[in-house]
């Protein structure tokens, strides 16, 4: 069983990766409308 910092430990990390995989995913997004936005203009 894992103690309870193991426990806020891997959530943390987990939560981190979470974060900058949708951080990463929002400015993809972005960029894709920035991009379609000029293109059409």
């Amino acid at each position: 069983m894992l103690s309870a910092d193991e426990l806020g430990r891997w959530f943390e990390r987990r939560d981190r990766e979470i974060i900058l995989i949708a951080a990463h995913t929002l400015y993809e997004s972005c960029l894709d409308v920035t991009i379609t936005q000029s293109a059409s203009s």
